[in-house]
């Protein structure tokens, strides 16, 4: 019986090995050079923090539990400075992390030693008041979808959603199904 576990575990090792993720890490061979963040620096044209800048600070709701400390942030401006954090990435086989707006109890969307995107600043918003419909960037809290469509729609739209005003739009529920807004204007109450 120990035998036949050994070869188990062997077999799943190696099926592992092929599986399984294996990300580059500070100390490894081929972790980037501070050059290479600069390079990287320069492509962006958003904000970028490179873990070790008197400015590197993750934007995280929960200031209580360990904040994780990705090795760089970027908050893109254009679709890409999204595309060069990918390439980024995926050129030095780093663990990439995603956030909308910070708001995560425990962090699940920050890494440690990551390229970390961070989409508070693509915080766009338009409205069609014709088609009733919203397009939004998904760096938008539930707060400040609330207060646009309001004031866009002169209080006859409402947003429908949203039980925590710092929640993401993106953290809630899929933009495909759910229908935002409720024409107050044509219901009788």
């Amino acid at each position: 019986m120990l035998v036949l576990n050994f070869y188990l575990l062997i077999i799943f090792t190696n099926i592992c090995q092929h599986l399984c993720f294996k990300y580059t890490l500070p100390g490894d061979i081929n972790w980037p050079k501070l050059s290479d963040f600069v390079e990287l620096e320069k492509k962006i044209d958003g904000k970028t923090f490179i873990r070790g800048d008197n400015d590197f600070k993750p934007h995280t709701w929960n200031k209580i539990t360990h904040i994780p400390k990705p090795a760089v942030i970027i908050q893109p401006k254009t679709n890409n400075d999204i595309i060069e954090a990918l390439k980024f990435a995926k050129k030095f086989n780093i663990r990439l992390s995603v956030q909308s707006t910070g708001h995560h109890q425990d962090h699940r969307n920050i890494f440690d030693n990551s390229v970390h995107v961070d989409m508070s600043s693509m915080n766009h918003k338009e409205i069609n008041l014709e088609k009733k419909t919203v397009t939004l960037g998904p760096g938008n809290n539930f707060t400040q979808i609330h207060n646009f469509v309001e004031e866009k729609s002169n209080k006859s739209l409402v947003v429908v959603g949203g039980a925590d005003p710092g929640v993401g739009i993106y953290g809630s529920a899929p933009p495909t199904t759910t229908k935002l807004l409720f024409d107050f204007s044509s219901t009788k109450l």
